[in-house]
């Protein structure tokens, strides 16, 4: 047998002892290092965001007030038809039709009541409407309708006119007025059923 000397004996320790640490650090302690460096790294972004949650949750109470003041004024502008029942609602439309008509010199023929078209938030109250008018008549009565409050919308418009006709005594054209044919909508916040 061999037998080193006692210089290569120590050498060879403390090489095995090297190669004991080295080992010992790439299997345990350099895995532990990292899984906690990673842990910290998951602390510091929860906490991050539960600081943010806290400054959403204080300013909760500030966007409540701000939503309610919003929600106010939407209500004062009138832009939503007042009513508890879709009748009364469909009747306030109603009335409120036939005073820009009447107002505007036109004749209200035929008005007639739709099914509402609920939303989420609002429902749309709606009627087809027929009348007869002139074309400043109808462009004034049209023009109030979009303009005025609360907020109304016009679809599926029709205007048709009859063919003109020459009096025989005076040569003159008759001006027949124009069938005007619509659908208003009024808005109106959703109630819900009892």
């Amino acid at each position: 047998m061999n037998q080193l000397s006692a210089g290569r004996q120590q050498a060879l320790a403390l090489a095995i002892l090297a190669a004991v640490l080295l080992a010992s650090w790439g299997l345990v302690i350099q895995p532990l290092r990292l899984a906690y460096q990673h842990a910290d790294s998951q602390i510091s972004d929860l906490q991050d965001q539960l600081q943010r949650y806290q400054r959403i949750n204080q300013s909760h109470s500030a966007l409540q007030a701000q939503l309610q003041q919003r929600q106010q004024h939407f209500d004062n502008a009138n832009v939503l038809l007042q009513g508890r029942t879709q009748a009364l609602l469909s009747a306030s439309l109603q009335q409120l039709l036939r005073e820009v008509i009447a107002s505007n010199g036109g004749e209200l023929v035929r008005v007639q009541s739709m099914d509402p078209l609920p939303d989420q938030q609002l429902t749309a109250v709606r009627l087809q409407v027929k009348l007869r008018a002139n074309l400043d008549q109808i462009l004034a009565s049209l023009l109030q309708l979009q303009q005025g409050q609360p907020l109304l919308t016009l679809s599926q418009l029709s205007i048709q006119t009859r063919p003109t006709r020459i009096l025989r005594s005076t040569g003159q054209p008759i001006a027949w007025p124009l069938d005007i044919q619509f659908q208003l909508s009024g808005y109106s916040l959703r109630q819900e059923a009892p």
